[in-house]
């Protein structure tokens, strides 16, 4: 995850809750999501749907309600559209 990071550049890494926690990225308990900064929500929304899609998979429920936080999925919209969507909105804003 360090990785992806560094490439952000209002980033400051050693903020971030998340990497707090010391674990797997799939195993990082969200339960306070709430109180984390929009930034490392964004940041999150990006690293979950790129590893949820890197093993064909789509992202829990609490990735896609936060994702639904910036950006509301269309009533019909197919999820393979609203994940583009949300990728393109998390990297345009983390650019």
């Amino acid at each position: 995850m360090n990785g992806l990071l560094t490439g952000i550049k209002q980033i400051n890494i050693e903020d971030f809750i998340v990497l707090k926690q010391n674990t797997n990225f799939d195993k990082i308990d969200f339960k306070g999501i709430a109180s984390y900064s929009v930034l490392e929500k964004k940041t999150i929304i990006l690293i979950a749907i790129r590893n949820k899609f890197a093993h064909n998979q789509l992202p829990n429920k609490i990735i896609n309600d936060l994702a639904n936080e910036f950006v509301k999925k269309e009533k019909n919209e197919t999820y393979a559209n609203y994940y583009l969507k949300v990728l393109k909105k998390m990297i345009s804003d983390l650019a």
